[in-house]
This record gives C-alpha cells, structure tokens and sequence, in this order.
C-alpha cells in the first residue's frame, strides 16, 4: 500500500505546528484505508474504503483528525446562517467541526468521481466553488478568527479499457491534473491513496483516491 502527502504549499501547512499535525492525521487517514482494505476487501466483496460516498470518506478523515489528538470534532456541525449581515431563524452547517490546538476549524466536504483526466480540474472546481458558498455563511456567523478548509475526495472512476491505459502509467495524467490545482491554488495540501487492487463495480474501476485540502 502507498499512501502520502505529495504536495503541499502555502504559509499555513507549512507552520511548525500545523505541518506535524498534519502529517499525522494524514498518515491516520491513509492507515484507516489500508486498514479497511486488509479487513474487508476479498474477492467476494471487491470494494474499498474510499468508494463509497462523501459520508463514508469524511469518516475516515474524523477518525484521522482524533488520531492526531484533534480535541473535539463533531460531524454535521449546526451553527446560526447570516445573510446580508442580518442574522436569521434558520441553521447552517459544516460537514465536521474540529477542535486543533487552540483554533477552531470547519470542514465541508465534496466527493467528486472524474471519469477522465481531463474532466477532473472542472469537476474540483465546481465543488470548490460550492463549498465555498456553504461556508461562507458560517464564518460570518462564528467571526473571522475561525478556520475553514474544503475537502475534496477525487475518487477516480474509469471504464476497464481507461484504467488498464491509465496503470501502466501510473495515472501520470490525472496526477498532471492534480498538479494544475496545486498550481492554482495558494494554501493546499494533496495525499493520495492508491491500494494494490482497485475497487470494482459493474464493470468498472476505482483505483485510488485523492485527498484535497483547501484552506480558504
């Protein structure tokens, strides 16, 4: 199993404190997948941890922020909604709350399934632009000194033919693809997982996902 953080830049991941946190929580997350794939992937049940959908991905990043001593966390986080500086009835909410440190941080996450390198920057970018919709309201609400951080789980999807293409590349394409969102972007930390054997379902292929961290 290979699994680790392959790029990462920006003045906050790579703060002393932030930067071994970090490390630690990724190293959670891709020991969690690992462990699901020992455990539960066979022949007779050809899934993987990360095929499945946003909720089941943003439990293994919960289980590896409270690995890491995160102090709090909880998943589907309520908080007031401000719409032009009126504060109103209704409830926001991110999709994980954690405490780190003396900071609070919320998280909303994204799963998106490129089928091709070249609909992968498109899709990110779209859920980029969601999230920081739905976020928004949230840091109005708790003050500016709250920390925000999309999560995107790039979990590819190919047809048997792309993905027999695409191994023996070593998915070279889509990690190009990955590259131009590290490029594009200014605070960003990317780690991968990348079991022995894909993730099957009727026909097709899901070897691997991408973990994306924006801090906004």
């Amino acid at each position: 199993m290979k699994s680790n953080i392959i790029l990462k830049k920006g003045r906050y991941w790579n703060q002393r404190k932030q930067r071994i946190f970090w490390k630690k929580a990724i190293n959670n997350w891709a020991k969690a997948l690992e462990d699901y794939a020992e455990n539960i992937f066979s022949t007779r049940d050809k899934s993987q941890g990360y095929y499945f959908d946003e909720r089941a991905n943003l439990g293994f990043l919960f289980l590896a922020l409270h690995k890491a001593k995160a102090k709090a966390l909880l998943q589907e986080f309520e908080t007031i909604r401000i719409k032009k500086g009126k504060r109103k009835k209704s409830w926001g909410r991110c999709d994980l709350y954690a405490k780190i440190g003396s900071h609070d941080y919320y998280f909303e996450a994204k799963q998106i399934w490129p089928y091709t390198a070249n609909s992968l920057e498109t899709e990110y970018n779209a859920s980029i632009k969601e999230a920081k919709t739905q976020l928004k309201s949230i840091a109005e609400a708790r003050g500016t000194k709250t920390k925000k951080i999309i999560a995107v789980f790039i979990v590819l999807d190919l047809s048997q033919k792309e993905y027999d293409s695409k191994k023996k590349e070593g998915f070279k394409s889509f990690l190009t693809e990955i590259e131009k969102i590290y490029d594009k972007n200014e605070n960003v930390l990317i780690a991968k997982f990348f079991p022995d054997k894909a993730a099957e379902w009727d026909h097709r292929f899901y070897p691997g996902i991408f973990l994306v961290l924006n801090k906004i």
